[in-house]
Formats: C-alpha cells, sequence, structure tokens
C-alpha cells in the first residue's frame, strides 16, 4: 500500500537523494498503470492525505501550526501562527488517517476501481482564523496572534483556489470523515491532558532551525 501526502516536495541538498526521489516516483508510476496492473494481477490501493494533523511533532513544516498551535495553548505559552488568518489549508485528524488506510485495505477487491484515492479531510476547508477560534472556545486562555511567513504563504497560496474531491472513496469503499475541526482540537486537548509525556518533552526542536536547511515540506 503506497502512502502519499499532498505535499510531497522536500528540501534535498543531496543529488542522490534527488536521484532516489525520481526513481521512486518512476516506480510509483509504473505500479498505478491499470494495464500492468491487470496483466499482473495485482491489488493496488493507496491514499493521497491532506496535512496530517498529529502531537508531538518536533519538526517544523508548512502546516504545523496546526498541532503547535493547540500545544503551545495547552501548555500555557504564547504561540505566533505564521500564515494569514484567512489562510485555508487542508488537513485531517492523525486519527482519521490511520482509520482511511485500515478500511481500504479491508474493502473487497471488487470495490476497488479508481485505486489512488484523494481523502479531502475537513471540509469545509478550515482557514487559520477557524483554528484560533476553535481552540479559543476549548482553551480561553490561549494566546494566539499571526505572523505570516513568507516562505509559508508562497506555498499555501496553491491551496487557497483548491478543492480536493473524495467523491471515490466515499462512493467505493464509503469512506467518512469522523473528526470535524471542533472534534479534532477536542480530542487534541484529551490527548495531551491523559498522556503528556508521550507528546510534550524538553526537547522539542528549535523552531528557527530548519531555516537553515530550508523548510523541510511533510504531511
Amino acid at each position: 500500500m503506497t502512502i502519499i501526502g499532498v505535499r510531497d516536495l522536500f528540501c534535498f541538498r543531496d543529488k542522490r537523494l534527488e536521484n532516489l526521489r525520481e526513481r521512486i516516483s518512476n516506480s510509483q508510476a509504473t505500479l498505478k498503470d491499470p494495464h500492468f496492473l491487470r496483466k499482473y494481477g495485482i491489488d493496488s490501493r493507496s491514499i493521497r492525505l491532506p496535512a496530517v494533523m498529529g502531537l508531538g511533532a518536533k519538526t517544523k513544516n508548512i502546516s504545523l501550526y496546526n498541532a503547535w498551535a493547540i500545544e503551545k495553548s495547552f501548555s500555557g505559552e504564547p504561540y505566533e501562527i505564521f500564515v494569514r488568518s484567512e489562510t485555508a489549508a487542508p488537513i485531517i485528524y492523525f486519527k482519521d488517517a490511520a482509520r482511511a488506510f485500515l478500511e481500504i485495505s479491508r474493502a473487497p477487491a471488487d470495490h476497488i476501481k479508481t485505486m489512488n484515492y484523494i481523502l479531502a479531510g475537513v471540509e469545509p476547508m478550515p482557514t487559520a482564523g477557524d483554528l484560533k477560534n476553535t481552540i479559543l472556545h476549548h482553551l480561553p486562555q490561549a494566546q494566539l496572534t499571526f505572523r505570516p511567513d513568507t516562505l509559508a504563504m508562497a506555498f499555501q497560496k496553491m491551496n487557497q483556489d483548491v478543492r480536493w474531491d473524495e467523491t471515490p472513496a466515499v462512493r467505493e469503499w464509503n469512506w467518512k470523515i469522523k473528526y470535524s475541526l471542533d472534534d479534532m482540537v477536542k480530542d487534541f486537548i484529551r490527548e495531551l491532558t491523559d498522556h503528556p509525556s508521550w507528546y510534550i518533552s524538553e526537547d522539542r526542536a528549535n523552531p528557527n532551525l530548519t531555516r537553515t536547511i530550508g523548510w523541510a515540506i511533510l504531511t
């Protein structure tokens, strides 16, 4: 099963890594050829995910403001969200993402027609302002402000007019998201409350460190 993120773009400095990425991409393209699959009877299923929001992330990336805004607020620390308030970004909670792979793996083979499925995540696509307001609803003491980062905004600009169509996943294996933005924030806070040692540590990476090597654009 292939796991493909919406942001399959990494800041590679090493030519060997660039060549490896190209070989992997070519292999994936071959495995998505329906004639190839039918010829060899291969059952290929994959999901293209929006940014996955989870707990305990240490490496700064383009969508990490979603998780860090909650974690910092939970810990009583101020946090500057590095996009504009009106910036919308596709996100899915890590529990929904994990469940999606379980459900697609269990779907009958004769139901799988599309093979490479897109998941839209939370709909409507939440803005950073929506995120702030939702966090404040559950953590009124949160100190959240906006300080847009030029590089982050240049990347997020590509998402603003894009809407991900998950109709094939809904039709072929009955996909349905469980966690809305409000549900996501509530469960995130519950996880931090119940298992703080799992997610919060003293060695959180310096958020400015990645500027020395370029942003890691991950999901």
